[in-house]
């Protein structure tokens, strides 16, 4: 694994969104950063969980979970 860290912009490049969101996101802390000195710092490893916790089902995958979940 990668332990390099990368800067905001590079982190924002990665995940498609601007600096000024990923911004947002790290002062709601609804994303995982290093703070070093002044500045904010991310993992690759880290991004990369975020993408995945944050992904949208496909719409007969979620109801075959919404109907599991209303089953128990």
């Amino acid at each position: 694994m990668d332990k390099r860290l990368i800067t905001i912009g590079e982190a924002a490049t990665y995940l498609g969104i601007s600096v000024s969101h990923l911004y947002k996101m790290c002062s709601m802390r609804s994303i995982d950063f290093y703070k070093i000195g002044r500045s904010n710092k991310f993992l690759i490893a880290d991004l990369n969980e975020f993408i995945s916790k944050n992904k949208i089902s496909k719409k007969k995958e979620s109801m075959v979970k919404l109907k599991l979940s209303i089953k128990i």
